[in-house]
């Protein structure tokens, strides 16, 4: 596949938009669904372009049609519906908790 082409594009930006829906460090199982998701809808894209342009010899059946369109929902899916934020690194000051000071006072204790 032509890098320049509309079809590299549309994969890159796809590819691009999920790893951020997950938080822009995907995990390899994120990744491969990811990967997934992307062929599934670049087909799907596909096929609907030619739908759309009237070229009705190059349309799978109706249930090859679903198929695809079930499989890119089910990645979807499991790459969850609602956003992930980024994960930041905590400040310094943040990541070491400071102890609470050791109380030194007897009062109340007995012997």
């Amino acid at each position: 596949m032509d890098l320049r082409s509309r079809e590299a594009r549309l994969l890159r930006r796809f590819r691009a938009e999920l790893t951020e829906h997950v938080g822009g460090s995907p995990s390899v199982t994120q990744r491969a669904l990811i990967e997934r998701a992307c062929w599934l809808n670049l087909h799907l894209v596909k096929l609907d372009r030619k739908a759309t342009e009237g070229d009705t010899t190059a349309l799978p059946d109706s249930g090859r049609y679903l198929e695809l369109s079930r499989g890119l929902c089910d990645a979807l899916r499991m790459l969850g519906l609602t956003p992930h934020e980024h994960k930041a690194a905590p400040a310094t000051d943040e990541a070491v908790p400071t102890p609470a000071p050791a109380s030194t006072s007897t009062k109340g204790i007995t012997p």
